[in-house]
């Protein structure tokens, strides 16, 4: 089987993900990588195509200051919202046209995807692939009981941290990732696509994933 893995060019990202596509050629299966130019020489000592990021904006760590010079100024809800837009949601469509392009140089039977890059809609609906959603960082997807993502909040207590986090996450969803939400939808309907309005962006990887 041929499987490409798809991840940000960021080493909390790509670092989880490689004991599984190790495991997975060593299984016999044919392994190609969709990722930032950065991780070039790590793939090769993998023995793993890589495929680099073209139209895609690379976001790395080092480099997020360099490229948005506004950010070093954003603390709290603003800088959420920022990196929100910026860095994930903004490069969902080139992530995407890198990824077909691929697929016509070099056809994969499997996508496996980093769950922060929100490609698993496109590639599931327009190119008909399976994709597998690979959480490497905290679990996104939202739930009644569970706080919403970035305030610190621990599980609720009574009735009042209740309603206090369920105001937080409203927040969250209406006003500071609002902007990525809104990128995130207008990529979509370019493409004919429309994302439902119930649920929060961060439940998108989960609700169209195959496994």
């Amino acid at each position: 089987m041929k499987i490409l893995f798809a991840s940000q060019a960021i080493d909390g990202h790509f670092n989880p993900m490689t004991g599984v596509a190790m495991r997975l050629k060593d299984r016999g299966h044919e392994v190609a990588w969709y990722t930032g130019p950065v991780y070039a020489d790590r793939l090769g000592g993998m023995g793993i195509q890589h495929f680099p990021f073209r139209r895609a904006t690379e976001h790395r760590a080092d480099n997020l200051n360099e490229l948005y010079p506004e950010r070093a100024k954003l603390k709290g809800p603003r800088a959420i919202g920022f990196d929100g837009e910026k860095i994930f949601a903004s490069n969902v469509s080139h992530f995407f046209e890198d990824i077909r392009e691929v697929a016509q140089q070099d056809p994969f039977d499997v996508l496996v995807a980093d769950s922060s890059m929100f490609i698993h809609r496109l590639v599931s609906h327009l190119m008909g692939t399976t994709v597998v959603n690979f959480v490497a960082i905290p679990n996104m997807e939202s739930d009644p009981q569970v706080p919403p993502l970035f305030f610190g909040f621990r599980p609720p207590r009574n009735p009042m941290e209740k309603a206090i986090q369920g105001l937080a996450g409203l927040l969250s969803d209406k006003v500071i990732l609002r902007p990525a939400s809104q990128s995130y939808r207008r990529q979509h309907t370019a493409y004919g696509q429309a994302v439902p309005r119930e649920g929060r962006l961060t439940d998108e990887p989960y609700r169209c994933s195959d496994a």
